[in-house]
């Protein structure tokens, strides 16, 4: 699936949706990220858990639908085990961080606790990447910046629950969400540890990956203009 294609389609929905009736709603929103990649194959990959931490734009288009703006730092990656097979990638890890932006349509439900429902794409623009490979009981890094795509497109789905507080509300909120694009450009990257310096070559197709997350979040959102 083409990012241009997957931009066009956020900017059509928007571009389509009701008008807001109702007063938007600013805050900000924390928590943490369960991150793992799906590799195709080697090698086996098990979670971290990194942060995200941003703000929260809601946009009311009637009692119960609206949509729902998540600008987010978030730290993303995995853990490399090692396999048995010889010709496998090391053990290790690779984090990434990005400024992801979710747009997710809410709908919701009840009068004073709110439970919801999101869904919707979101687009995260990678800050920082870099890996970590355990060689011979030594440990390489590398930047990961020129192997991989800096755009990460992705579809996210959730659900959470809502209660007043005052003139403020805050939010419980899980959400998953599912990378949808190869980040593997592939190509060499330049290691170094206690013994020196070397390249890994990574290929586009062999060592693809998609990110994944489980998010868990809590936050407050307060009337724009303080009413």
């Amino acid at each position: 699936m083409r990012t241009d294609k997957i931009l066009g389609a956020v900017a059509l929905c928007l571009v389509l949706a009701p008008p807001v009736s109702a007063q938007p709603r600013v805050g900000f929103v924390g928590g943490a990220n369960r991150a793992d990649l799906d590799t195709y194959g080697d090698p086996v990959v098990r979670t971290l858990t990194r942060l995200a931490l941003g703000g929260v734009v809601d946009l009311g288009l009637g009692e119960q639908l609206g949509i729902r703006l998540e600008p987010m730092y978030i730290q993303k990656g995995g853990k490399f085990e090692a396999t048995e097979d010889p010709s496998s990638r090391p053990p290790g890890r690779l984090e990434a961080s990005f400024l992801e932006i979710p747009v997710l349509l809410k709908l919701s439900v009840g009068d004073r606790v709110k439970p919801y429902l999101l869904a919707g794409p979101a687009i995260g623009l990678r800050l920082s990447e870099d890996i970590e490979l355990n060689l011979a009981d030594q440990t390489y890094a590398g930047d990961m910046k020129d192997a991989t795509d800096p755009l990460d497109v992705g579809l996210v789905f959730g659900a959470g629950v809502g209660l007043p507080l005052g003139s403020a509300d805050g939010f419980l909120e899980c959400r998953y969400t599912l990378g949808l694009s190869n980040r593997m450009k592939g190509g060499l990257v330049l290691v170094t540890g206690p013994a020196g310096t070397g390249d890994i070559n990574f290929d586009q197709d062999d060592d693809k990956f998609k990110t994944r997350g489980l998010q868990i979040l809590v936050g407050l959102t307060f009337p724009l203009g303080g009413r």
